[in-house]
Order: C-alpha cells, then sequence, then structure tokens
C-alpha cells in the first residue's frame, strides 16, 4: 500500500541501524513514525483487527499532522468534550454499580426508573452521610448489597472519579437501561 504522507515533511530519515529502539527516547516525530510504520506493516495483514488499526493509525495521523487535531482527539481517546479515556472509564464504573445497587433490592429493581432513582438516590445520601465516614478506613468493601457498591462509589469519588449526581443524573442512567418508556408492568393505568 503506497504511503499517504509526504515523508520527507516529518518522517526521519532512515537509518541503517535497526537496533532496539527505547520509547522513551523517542520524540514527537520518532513515535509518529514508529505509528506509520506499524500501520504500514499492518496494512499487508489480511486479519480485520490489523486491517482496522491501520486504517485508524492512518487517518490519526492524517488528523494530526496535516489539520492539526491534538493527538489524543484524532485517535478518539479524548472526545472533544474532553471526556478523557480515564475519566469515560470511572463514569462507566460509576454507573455499573449504581445498577448492582439497583438489583440489589427488590422493589428497586421492579420499580420505575424514576422511582428508583428516588430511592437509591436516598439510600446512597444515607450511606454516604452516616456509613461512609466510618467505613472509610476499611480496605475493603462490606459485604452486603447495596452497601459495597455505595462503600465502591464513596471510594471512587474520594479518589477523583466522578460523582453520583443526583436523582435525575440516576434516573437518565437508568432510563436509558429500562428503553424509552417505562416498561409495562410499571404502566400505573387508569
Amino acid at each position: 500500500m503506497a504511503d499517504l504522507f509526504p515523508a520527507a515533511l516529518w518522517r526521519p530519515e532512515p537509518s541503517a541501524d535497526d537496533g532496539p529502539i527505547r520509547l522513551g527516547h523517542l520524540d514527537s516525530l520518532g513515535k509518529g513514525d514508529l505509528l506509520a510504520w506499524a500501520a504500514d506493516r499492518l496494512a499487508g495483514d489480511s486479519h480485520p483487527k490489523a486491517q482496522a488499526f491501520s486504517e485508524w493509525a492512518r487517518k490519526v495521523l492524517h488528523e494530526h499532522i496535516f489539520k492539526g487535531e491534538p493527538i489524543g482527539r484524532a485517535s478518539g481517546l479524548e472526545p472533544p468534550a474532553g471526556l478523557t479515556l480515564r475519566r469515560a472509564a470511572l463514569q462507566a464504573e460509576r454507573n455499573r454499580l449504581l445498577h448492582i445497587a439497583r438489583a440489589a433490592r427488590p422493589e428497586w429493581a421492579g420499580a420505575s426508573a424514576a422511582r428508583a432513582a428516588q430511592l437509591i438516590d436516598a439510600a446512597w445520601q444515607s450511606y454516604a452521610s452516616t456509613a461512609w465516614p466510618r467505613d472509610r478506613k476499611r480496605e475493603t468493601a462490606p459485604a452486603a448489597e447495596p452497601a459495597a457498591s455505595f462503600w465502591r462509589l464513596c471510594r471512587l469519588e474520594a479518589e477523583g472519579g466522578p460523582r453520583v449526581v443526583g436523582e435525575e443524573r440516576i434516573y437518565q442512567l437508568f432510563r436509558e437501561a429500562d428503553g424509552p418508556s417505562e416498561r409495562p408492568e410499571q404502566l400505573t393505568f387508569l
């Protein structure tokens, strides 16, 4: 596959020494060259993941070099809104813990998204203000749910993770999981 980039602009001259490469010693051009080299090598591989990586790496380099897009955004690892990959993973963990807490109690699991959010927010606020000050010294979460999920949520917040932002956000998370409308067994009939 032909090289899409004018190598003379940014790729260093090839050297006869293809000895070990120490990433810590590469400058930006060297790292860009390394990514382009991997894309070129994988372009000839028939595996779908190799093809996808090659295409992705070439797109990243093009966006970064010729359009000036920051490498994080160009790669998709840092979306334009500034949500980093780390932050997205922490938010996903927060959301997962809220769903685990919901499933822990039948009255929460069977409730509408709005009602479950209201109940969980109240229980979460109670745990955070009364039990967490005592439990924060624990090395492991309590054994029982929903206290275990609440402990993990508090720990996540304490370590710089996303906050549990209240009933409205919890409702949005549950509504997305439940689908566009309430479950049929939760509809109120007149």
